[in-house]
């Protein structure tokens, strides 16, 4: 009975998404690829529910970034559509192409210390010097927030850790 539960909340799911003119392909159940051209830009998302019912929603493209996890199937919509209402609201700024070619490369960036770290003994020296370049990453960013305006405000914490 638990799997026709989940058949028709992704049903509705899909329905919701189609109406915000998605293309939703199902790849395999219980994993959903979600595809949006907006303005020129192209949107992907991959979510998936568990054996618990909890939604996972990921950005794939422009760049990828992990959303969140959720018990209810709105608050994926409501996601979405957040997500990209900041993006067509940042693609206003000459600064957005090069905005989504940094994010890649920070997502590169990641990857390829995930490769050195696993395959390679770093020396603790290298490893504190990656440290020291990040806080100053975090440093500059915390400054960012702090002496820009903001241009898209929603009831969202911006937490630099």
């Amino acid at each position: 009975m638990k799997k026709k539960y989940i058949s028709v909340k992704d049903s509705m799911l899909k329905f919701q998404l189609e109406q915000l003119g998605a293309e939703v392909c199902n790849i395999k159940e219980p994993l959903y690829y979600i595809k949006f051209t907006i303005h020129g830009t192209k949107f992907r998302y991959l979510y998936h529910i568990n054996r618990k019912n909890k939604y996972f929603l990921e950005r794939i493209s422009p760049y990828n970034m992990p959303i969140a996890g959720f018990d209810l199937e709105e608050n994926i919509i409501n996601s979405i559509k957040i997500d990209i209402e900041k993006f067509k609201n940042a693609k206003n700024s000459k600064k957005f192409e090069n905005f989504i070619y940094t994010n890649q490369d920070i997502v590169n960036i990641a990857k390829i210390f995930e490769k050195i770290y696993l395959h390679y003994n770093i020396s603790k020296y290298d490893l504190k010097e990656i440290n020291d370049e990040i806080c100053n990453i975090k440093s500059k960013l915390e400054d960012i927030v702090k002496t820009n305006k903001i241009v898209y405000d929603v009831d969202e914490d911006i937490e630099i850790y």
